[in-house]
């Protein structure tokens, strides 16, 4: 009876043992298959580093970095070799909301094969305050990648032509379209004597794919008194890969060539999202000639 037992009871040690090494199985196959997950910090300058064995070319899965920003304005995304045996590395970024849900159809190419053209390796999203974001990453070798926090207040702009917020000559401003905020930047300009006004401005944003289809960008346009678009070439569409122009505006007669200076009044400038996809930030600046 005795030897009968310890048989039932070596039974039972094995039995345990092997409910828990199932255990462990059933708990050790959804870790392995979750991407890696990474985070930047809410302001300033943070770095996330993929090493090569963190590769998608590798894992077969995504890496994702969480991002939750202190304040409203843009987060530029730079990217660079941290590869132990590639020359160079290249991907996909995607910016995402807290479900990790596209909020950009473009999938941002990146390379870090072309140094001296920064479209390759910059990215830059407008944000919300105290949002949750995350950025998906498709990376083929190891990378590193950058988050420079911006805060850019979204006081200066008005949300409507009636609620415009004067623009100052000579002065520089800067601006923010957040990702899915559909409303549009209005500033209107007062002219109190005829002149001809020099628009210049620049953007930082995102939506290319590397090559010449261009689908997310800032559009920049020239408004007249109703806030009308001042001609039919008065607007410039701009994106990673054209950032920044500027143009004068004028005046001039039938048949005639001359640049006549603008009518005294008020002038407007609309900024908007190219598609519903886009976000970045902006800068605006104005003079006479």
């Amino acid at each position: 009876m005795k030897e009968k037992r310890n048989m039932s009871g070596s039974r039972a040690v094995s039995v345990l043992m092997a409910v828990v090494m199932l255990c462990s199985v059933l708990v050790l196959v959804p870790d392995e298959a979750k991407a890696a997950e990474y985070s930047f910090n809410s302001t300033g300058t943070s770095s996330v580093t993929i090493p090569d064995s963190g590769s998608t070319k590798t894992t077969g899965q995504y890496n994702w970095i969480k991002f939750r920003p202190k304040k409203t304005g843009s987060v530029t995304i730079t990217v660079s070799n941290a590869s132990a045996s590639a020359k160079y590395t290249n991907g996909n970024i995607v910016l995402c909301d807290a479900s990790k849900q596209f909020l950009d159809y473009t999938a941002d190419y990146y390379t870090t094969s072309k140094p001296a053209d920064t479209r390759y390796s910059n990215i830059t999203y407008g944000v919300k305050a105290k949002t949750t974001y995350y950025f998906r990453v498709e990376n083929n070798a190891g990378v590193s990648i950058k988050a420079t926090v911006t805060a850019i207040s979204k006081k200066n702009a008005g949300k409507t032509r009636k609620k415009a917020k004067t623009l100052a000559r000579n002065k520089e401003i800067k601006g923010v379209i957040v990702a899915e905020d559909k409303t549009a930047d209005w500033y209107k300009i007062n002219l109190p004597k005829s002149k001809r006004i020099l628009l210049s401005y620049s953007v930082k944003t995102n939506g290319w794919d590397g090559s010449a289809e261009i689908k997310d960008g800032i559009r920049i346009t020239f408004c007249d008194s109703m806030g009308r678009q001042f001609a039919k070439n008065a607007y410039d569409d701009l994106t990673r890969e054209k950032t920044k122009n500027s143009v004068t505006y004028h005046l001039t007669k039938k048949k005639s060539e001359k640049k006549l200076p603008l009518n005294p009044g008020t002038y407007y400038v609309k900024v908007e999202r190219l598609n519903k996809y886009s976000s970045g930030e902006y800068t605006l600046k104005w003079q006479t000639t």
